[in-house]
Parts: C-alpha cells; sequence; structure tokens
C-alpha cells in the first residue's frame, strides 16, 4: 500500500493540476470574450462620436418648413415694438431668396431689416429679441451709419439682414462617410 500511496498522490496532484489548468483556460476565454465585447464597444463608440463631430458641424437649429413672410415680419414688428422702435422709423422687411448652406440639407432664408433713427439701445434690444425668438432668427449681417439728414448723433440706422435655416435635403446623404445611399 505505501508503493500506491505514492503513485495516488502523484494521479491526484496531476489529477488537481489538471483542473487548474482547465479553470484557467476557463478564466482566460472569458477574459478573451469579454475583451472582444469591449472591442467592439469601443468600436460603436467611436462611430458614434464620429456622428456627433459630423452633427456638431451641422448648423444646429433648423425648421422643418418655411416661415411665412407675414409670420416673420409680425415677429420682427413685434421685437422692433418691444425695443421702443417708433413703427414709422421700422422702414422695411424684405425677405430675400434662400440658399442652400455650403453641401449640407439646409437652406438659410435671409430677410433684410431697415430701421432708421433708433438709438444703440434699441438696435441692441431688437437684435436681442429677435434672436431670441421661436423662430431661430440669427443677425447674419449688421451695418449701423448715423442717417445724414439726423442732427442727433444718437440716433443710428439699422441695415441687417436675419436668417433662419430650413431642413431641406436635395439627396439623401450617409451622415458619416457623406456617401450617398
Amino acid at each position: 500500500m505505501n508503493k500506491r500511496h505514492p503513485a495516488l498522490v502523484s494521479s491526484l496532484l496531476l489529477l488537481a493540476a489538471a483542473c487548474a489548468a482547465g479553470w484557467a483556460l476557463h478564466k482566460l476565454w472569458g477574459q478573451q470574450a469579454a475583451a472582444e465585447d469591449i472591442a467592439r464597444e469601443l468600436a460603436e463608440c467611436q462611430q458614434l462620436v464620429r456622428q456627433i463631430s459630423w452633427l456638431r458641424d451641422q448648423p444646429n437649429l433648423a425648421g422643418a418648413s418655411e416661415v411665412q413672410i407675414n409670420e416673420l415680419a409680425a415677429l420682427i414688428e413685434k421685437a422692433a415694438g418691444e425695443a421702443q422702435v417708433d413703427r414709422a422709423n421700422l422702414v422695411r422687411i424684405w425677405p430675400n431668396q434662400a440658399r442652400r448652406v455650403g453641401d449640407s440639407p439646409y437652406l438659410e432664408n435671409p430677410t433684410q431689416v431697415l430701421i432708421r433713427n433708433a438709438s444703440l439701445e434699441q438696435v441692441c434690444r431688437f437684435l436681442t429679441l429677435v434672436e431670441d425668438s421661436s423662430f431661430n432668427l440669427r443677425a447674419t449681417a449688421i451695418r449701423l451709419t448715423v442717417p445724414h439728414e439726423s442732427d442727433d448723433e444718437k440716433l443710428w440706422t439699422l441695415e441687417t439682414t436675419v436668417s433662419y435655416l430650413v431642413y431641406s435635403p436635395t439627396t439623401q446623404t450617409n451622415a458619416i462617410s457623406g456617401t450617398v445611399d
């Protein structure tokens, strides 16, 4: 029995080593599967980062349709009134032809506005009210001049172009690659 005992111990040690090796392989394969899942998730995250970067470079506030000129005029008139610009000094609201923003799916719709005899405070208040409007307008051009016929150096003429964006794709493009689908 003594002779069998070292063989039994050796067999048990060999069996224990085999079990430990099997357990280690099982853990290794589990870690490898987890690493593959993480690599797949990382690739998805990198794809989302590219998409977010692309979207960030696009105009971020756009309507789905054009604003009716009478709605736009009413908003501009309301902003001028709230800025305490006399109605007679709001000389012109003139919509221009919409134009595509680069190769993007957006159209920019500009409208020229002319206000005469307004203080700088009124001008700033008007522009702030227009840009804070629900139409997501922004002043894309501003020109201030002192009217020739005015003796009051505190009054100005404002010529501004306010614009809003409309989403209007010409073709369907892939957001990431920019290719036509």
